[in-house]
């Protein structure tokens, strides 16, 4: 079955605007890295705290979920999602 355009929810930005938003909130929110040696490393990574977070402003942001409904929807599905997707 192809998708209709009835079965998709448009955030009302184009790829170019949800690309920036998840820039700054990657930037807001991630921590960079240090090698064993104490040295910073190009790479960021979200704590499970900041991430918690950076969803729920990523959420909203992007015209996901209204303000008033992001809390339960991060409580309902974001420790199965981290537990998923953590490389730790």
């Amino acid at each position: 079955m192809v998708p209709e355009k009835k079965h998709f929810i448009l955030s009302g930005y184009n790829g170019a605007d949800e690309d920036e938003i998840m820039d700054k909130v990657i930037n807001e929110y991630a921590e960079t890295t240090k090698d064993s040696y104490g040295n910073k490393l190009s790479q960021k990574v979200l704590s499970k705290k900041n991430a918690r977070r950076a969803g729920e402003v990523a959420l909203e942001a992007t015209h996901k979920l209204t303000a008033e409904k992001v809390p339960n929807w991060i409580n309902s599905h974001f420790d199965s999602t981290w537990n998923h997707f953590d490389q730790n």
